[in-house]
């Protein structure tokens, strides 16, 4: 998962959390393995803030697996 702050950055725990993707090294935000077995799995991944204040604006989230985009949104913090 990538979650993109609303400047524009990456929110990334650390610098080697690097994914290899169709398009390239990508940086993410955090993962987290799912067992799917075709069928509907509902799943959260919590980032930590370590106590920081989020800052207002739109987020944009991408969600990988295998090296492939499976999935985008944005949410927006007022």
């Amino acid at each position: 998962m990538s979650v993109t702050d609303p400047e524009g950055r990456v929110m990334q725990r650390s610098s080697s959390n690097i994914v290899q993707t169709e398009s390239g090294a990508v940086p993410y935000s955090d993962k987290k393995e799912i067992n799917y077995t075709n069928k509907a799995v509902d799943v959260s991944i919590y980032y930590n803030l370590d106590g920081a204040e989020p800052t207002k604006g739109t987020y944009k989230v991408k969600l990988y697996c295998d090296g492939q985009l499976i999935g985008s949104d944005s949410f927006t913090l007022k």
